[in-house]
């Protein structure tokens, strides 16, 4: 890129010696809202760009952002300008510092329901079909606008707080199948990524996942706070043990390329130094344990 002088300069956000790993990519999960006052209508309301300058900054590599089905489709078959242009911005800035996607397309969230369609009425966007048909659609028009995008890394189906409300194995796969094949009529190349722990969602669920990650080309690997307490702590005096990671890292090994999701502390008790260190030792345990990369629960 040429100066108003003529000299070349290097491109927005790729100044300076490289800094990441290819082939240890290192993301950040980038949240929709930061505290309890806001809901999901303030969507990505603030400084996408002054954010994504900071991730590059801080050398990560991928960043995981969020769709929200109600701010998309409104109405049905009624699509919101505001919500794709505010995708549009994400995608803008992830180019502009060197940055990948991995955009979850049906995010959901105890508190504010981001999938809950207000003309879904009681329908179970997991099961009911028409639900599925309306789901779909959704999928190919964001798939479809982006399929080109080299800014967009992965399509990840929907998050863990999804997934968590079904109640069977058969309507789990039928589901990930459905979206799967809705992706693959538009997007042939692009990964597809099941965030979904195999262990951690058993016993939450008692819902036996393997064969909807099997469908997949991306898997992961995570600790939740509520399989943290049934397992173990570790000794007091050193903190939150790091020792689950690498275990069901090893444990959700499926000869596909594993994320170690979601790390860091899952409590602000913590000192930032304690964060730090406890990051530091899951990092490690995914290098160590032949991990594909690893992305982190908050900046």
């Amino acid at each position: 890129m040429a100066d108003t002088d003529g000299t070349e300069r290097e491109p927005r956000g790729q100044a300076g010696p490289p800094r990441r790993n290819p082939s240890f990519p290192v993301g950040i999960d980038y949240h929709p809202v930061d505290d309890e006052r806001h809901s999901w209508e303030d969507w990505y309301d603030k400084d996408i760009e002054g954010d994504f300058e900071r991730f590059h900054a801080t050398g990560l590599s991928l960043v995981r952002v969020f769709v929200s089905w109600r701010m998309y489709e409104p109405q049905v078959g009624q699509y919101s300008d505001d919500a794709e242009d505010r995708m549009d911005r994400l995608v803008d800035a992830a180019r502009a510092y060197g940055l990948r996607l991995v955009v979850d397309l049906f995010a959901d969230d105890p508190l504010t329901e981001p999938t809950a369609v207000p003309w879904g009425a009681k329908r179970d966007p997991r099961t009911d079909p028409y639900m599925i048909q309306r789901e779909v659609a959704l999928v190919q028009r964001i798939v479809g606008k982006l399929r080109t995008e080299q800014a967009v890394f992965a399509w990840e189906l929907a998050n863990e707080a999804f997934f968590a409300r079904f109640t069977a194995s058969e309507d789990l796969l039928a589901w990930v199948r459905a979206l799967r094949e809705a992706i693959r009529e538009v997007d042939t190349e692009r990964p597809i990524l099941l965030p979904l722990d195999p262990e951690t969602f058993m016993h939450a669920t008692g819902i036996d996942a393997t064969a909807a990650l099997d469908e997949c080309e991306i898997v992961a690997s995570h600790v939740t706070a509520p399989y943290r307490g049934y397992a173990a702590e570790g000794p007091i005096t050193s903190g939150p043990a790091t020792y689950l990671s690498s275990f069901l890292l090893r444990n959700a090994s499926r000869e596909l390329p594993l994320l170690m999701d979601d790390i860091g502390v899952t409590t602000l008790e913590q000192s930032l130094s304690e964060e730090a260190v406890h990051l530091r030792g899951c990092l490690y345990s995914a290098v160590m344990n032949g991990a594909a990369g690893a992305i982190a629960k908050r900046y």
